[in-house]
């Protein structure tokens, strides 16, 4: 004892002994785990550092209790061990077609008769497939109900029961379409559980393996293998049932090229030999026949049985049943669950659990309610009561919850992280605010308000809500009440950050204003100096200014161009919406070395910067005039007069056109580019509403510019380009011009020869969607936009922009754009004036280009 404590050696260190009931048991273990110097490390490592400076009696287990009611440890350690609940398999159907699952494999390339998916139809029973192409992105509910009474219905007839997944085609819609055709169930499984529709998702994959052993380089013709596939699938011997799909519906397999080659080889060898026995294949009565059939049903159902026994059994061994009450409290797997406030972060760095959620309902399988309720076990899933902000099915498979373990009833420390009640001010529930993480400002029918994304005190972010000043001013009883104190402060920074971002574009205003244009390259000397002569009435004075040759650029004049005295301080840069194949950034950093590409698309295989939807995209991490050229090329699909299959989905493309436009009247670049193939009334894009607002387009054709086929396409700009090569009856195109016709479509399949004009097509259409480069050197060529001085300038603008961006990084709120106006409430946009020398001017907030409508991100 030191000093009125109890010291101990053990291993050869002094350890301080702590009673069991000391408040310093808690202190200790909450730094040795939960302090940033520790990391929130497991049990082992936790103890190992308590170890060696402190002991307590029963220790190991403290900090095993400790470690295990951490709540960040729940949400964001990955599970280590199988998934809780057991298996609980669907019932062996008693008939043939009594339940049918159905699914689809979308994202196939589209081909010449308009499919780009195809929807399976299987029998639980029999495994009998049904394999249907469709067009899927057009597809509604009650097409694909009608897709079921036409390919399966006239043949089996209406089922008891269907299972699908949760699909926004099986939805209210089509259960009520196929209740009123056949009066059919629709069962769907849980959200993101594939595992409720094995059979479905096994079909899928057989169905994708054969088709990829037949389907060669033009990928475009796999509809036409769907009908050899499906019948090998169901004239394969099942390893379950021990029987063909066939066998078990019709009670034999249909005759194949097999079985005539057989009889041929049976019919040669009865004719060789003399006294024949005759016939070698004993035809049996219909009794027969009959019973065979029914015996061959009952063997598969057997065996479907034992085999699902089997699984059963093997599945449960590894994961242990797992019940909750009523009224207890889980986590949420976070795997396709997203949180408002916590779009736009990186995943990798996100819970890997959210919650705690209160559990208000459990569910039984439909295998489990046929039982007693004494031997049903634990229910299969639980709904569970959400935050109001959440737009999913609220029930949940039992694998996808984990307990939450608070540790209340032993550590007093651990009760002051549950959060605290609401407070009832005047009828009224409020919580505490915490902090305002940031804020988007919100414009519908002609109104504007800011809304504000709030974190409760001792709540977890899935609770976060977006609410507006109102909300967080409100007294209890319908006043405008104190500040909220957390609102000031979110407004004191974000007022800093603003007038930060205004010094700065000041600034940059000022030195563009100061810049001296040269009018001839000539004046320009050997050293890099430039004479800049003063006008007065004596002798000729002036002074000289370090200039760089690579700044000179195009001038609207023949032979001549024009150099900008204030050196670049970065290089150029360029957005690229919809960047598709690459080729726009491609020819820009051709002409332009250097230079800065910001690429935004959906789809991952074309490699862009941002791989995101546009609607979604957040264009407010650049501040406006950031992009000195933006290009865009929307999708060109609805538009398109090439478009003959299905119903235009105009109102979706024009939201993206919108959206487009809602970008360049923020971003304010300097030039913008809009590409799109020109369409006939009233589809094409220049005839939309939307697109009014700009200058006329500039036609072009591809041909002209080096391409097989024509592919007239539009292109807005404000940029100073020169006329564009058009192919037309006065001048054509070289090809034409000698054949009378171009050589190739740019379609993907060929024209028909009834048409007396036979041309191939240029097959996928990723190969018609590059711009030619000559074009694009020709639009490129026409901009006024200076190089940088060089790499090492260009390097320090680089490093600059980087530190000036982590100066004000740590109050950068987030502000997006969001509003939802009908078409018919549009008006056409105005983006910026025609190009001239000085800078366009920057437009106010109540400017006309307030009457643009954007859509929600």
């Amino acid at each position: 004892m030191v000093d009125d404590m109890i010291w101990r050696i053990a291993e050869g260190r002094y350890q301080l002994v702590l009673s069991s009931d000391s408040p310093l048991r808690e202190i200790v273990m909450r730094e040795a785990h939960e302090s940033p110097a520790a990391g929130h490390t497991g049990r082992d490592k936790t103890l190992a550092r308590i170890v060696r400076r402190f002991w307590w009696p029963r220790m190991n287990k403290d900090v095993t209790d400790w470690t295990r009611s951490c709540l960040i440890c729940q949400q964001t350690r990955p599970r280590n061990s199988y998934p809780d609940g057991q298996l609980n398999p669907l019932q062996v159907p008693v008939r043939l077609w009594q339940v049918v699952s159905i699914d689809f494999v979308t994202g196939l390339p589209r081909t010449e008769r308009g499919y780009d998916a195809f929807a399976t139809f299987t029998d639980k029973l029999s495994k009998m497939v049904h394999v249907v192409p469709m067009l899927y992105s057009d597809s509604s509910a009650e097409q694909v109900a009608r897709l079921y009474f036409d390919h399966v219905w006239r043949l089996h007839g209406a089922p008891m029961k269907i299972i699908c997944d949760r699909d926004s085609r099986f939805r209210d819609a089509f259960h009520m379409e196929l209740h009123r055709l056949m009066g059919v169930q629709v069962a769907s499984t849980t959200p993101y559980h594939p595992q409720g529709d094995g059979q479905a998702e096994h079909t899928n994959h057989t169905v994708e393996r054969m088709l990829r052993a037949y389907v060669d380089a033009n990928q475009t013709d796999w509809d036409l293998w769907c009908t050899p596939v499906e019948y090998a699938i169901n004239d394969s011997r099942s390893a379950v049932t021990g029987f063909t799909p066939f066998e078990l519906c019709y009670g034999h397999a249909p005759a194949s090229q097999l079985d005539f080659f057989v009889e041929a080889a049976l019919a040669s060898r009865r004719g060789r030999a003399k006294g024949g026995r005759g016939d070698v294949v004993k035809k049996g009565t219909a009794h027969e026949t009959a019973r065979q059939f029914v015996q061959q049903l009952q063997t598969a159902r057997d065996r479907l049985l034992v085999a699902q026994q089997q699984q059963v059994a093997q599945y449960d061994a590894r994961h242990r049943a797992r019940r909750y009450a009523i009224g207890d409290m889980v986590w949420v797997d976070a795997t396709h669950l997203t949180q408002p406030g916590d779009r736009g972060l990186h995943k990798k760095l996100l819970k890997k659990r959210l919650g705690p959620m209160e559990v208000l309902e459990a569910f039984h399988s439909d295998r489990q309610m046929e039982l007693a309720p004494e031997d049903r076990g634990a229910p299969a899933a639980y709904r569970l009561k959400l935050p109001p902000q959440w737009k999913v099915h609220d029930v949940f498979t039992v694998d996808r919850l984990t307990p939450v373990e608070s540790g209340q009833d032993k550590f007093a420390d651990r009760s002051a992280e549950i959060p605290p009640p609401p407070v009832d001010v005047s009828g009224r529930k409020e919580m505490a605010v915490e902090c305002i993480e940031r804020s988007r400002t919100r414009r519908r029918s002609g109104r504007t308000w800011t809304e504000y994304m709030v974190k409760w005190v001792g709540m977890p972010r899935s609770e976060n809500e977006w609410k507006t000043r109102e909300d967080l001013e409100f007294d209890g009883v319908g006043r405008k009440g104190i500040p909220n104190r957390a609102l000031q402060e979110f407004e004191k920074v974000e007022a800093k950050r603003q007038e930060r971002e205004k010094s700065r574009v000041t600034r940059k205003r000022e030195e563009s204003a100061g810049a001296i244009w040269l009018t001839d390259p000539e004046e320009l000397q050997a050293d890099g100096m430039a004479w800049i002569p003063e006008e007065r009435a004596d002798d000729e004075v002036g002074t000289f200014a370090t200039v760089s040759p690579t700044s000179f650029m195009p001038s609207r004049g023949p032979g001549r161009g024009a150099a900008r005295l204030q050196p670049s301080r970065r290089p150029i840069r360029i957005l690229v919406l919809f960047c598709g194949t690459g080729s726009v950034e491609r020819q820009f950093s051709k002409q332009f070395p250097g230079c800065e590409v910001v690429s935004v698309d959906i789809q991952n295989r074309w490699k862009p910067t941002h791989c995101e939807n546009i609607l979604h995209w957040d264009y407010r991490q650049f501040s406006p005039k950031h992009f000195d050229v933006i290009w865009a090329s929307p999708p060109c699909t609805e538009y398109s007069q090439a478009k003959t299959v299905g119903i235009r989905n105009l109102r979706g493309a024009d939201r993206q056109v919108r959206r487009t436009l809602e970008i360049i009247k923020y971003l304010q670049p300097s030039f913008y580019f809009i590409e799109n193939p020109r369409g006939r009334a009233p589809h094409g894009l220049h005839t939309r509403r939307c697109m009014q607002g700009l200058p006329p387009p500039h036609l072009a054709t591809y041909c002209k510019y080096g391409m097989p086929y024509k592919k007239p396409t539009h292109f807005w700009t404000n940029a100073p380009i020169t006329t564009l090569k058009s192919c037309d009856p006065e001048n054509p195109c070289d090809f034409k011009r000698r054949y009378g016709r171009h050589e190739k479509m740019a379609q993907s399949g060929s024209t028909s020869r009834e048409s007396g004009d036979p041309r191939p097509g240029m097959g996928a259409g990723w190969h018609v969607y590059g711009i030619p480069a000559a074009l694009l050197k020709q639009l490129f060529s026409s901009l006024p936009v200076e190089q940088p001085v060089g790499a090492i300038a260009a390097v320090c603008e680089y490093l600059a922009e980087l530190l000036w961006r982590d100066e004000n990084e740590t109050d950068l709120n987030d502000e997006r754009v969001c509003a939802n106006q009908e078409e018919a409430d549009e008006e056409p946009v105005t983006l910026m004036p025609e190009y001239s020398p000085t800078p366009p001017p920057v437009m106010s907030d109540d400017s006309e280009w307030d009457t643009m409508g954007s859509e929600s991100a």
